[in-house]
């Protein structure tokens, strides 16, 4: 039995979700954001994902103002990260590219 995922429309009872016995959902394997948070690789993309976008609010002179005003507690791990993400640009980008390469075709 296989489910077509595009018709979001269609009405699926438990009926057909039991097939031989056992449920159909024990046979699916997701593979998501769980997962990765759970990984060093993930945890890897997610820091640069951090740094990157507070990199790129610290250009923004709103944001600037707002969010990264405070160097200090909670709130300066924002202001941090996009200290980091302006002085160290080069090797940034080159991490960026590198997980990029091993999530996308190695993984």
């Amino acid at each position: 039995m296989v489910l077509n995922i595009v018709q979001s429309s269609a009405k699926i009872s438990t009926s057909d979700l039991m097939m031989e016995g056992r449920s159909l959902l024990q046979d699916v394997k997701v593979v998501g954001w769980d997962y990765y948070v759970y990984s060093f690789d993930g945890l890897l993309v997610f820091g640069l994902l951090f740094i990157c976008t507070c990199a790129y609010l610290k250009k923004v002179p709103r944001l600037n103002k707002w969010l990264l005003s405070e160097k200090k507690g909670v709130w300066g791990v924002f202001y941090k990260a996009a200290v980091i993400g302006t002085r160290l640009h080069v090797p940034v980008a080159l991490s960026c590219l590198v997980t990029g390469v091993y999530v996308l075709f190695i993984k």
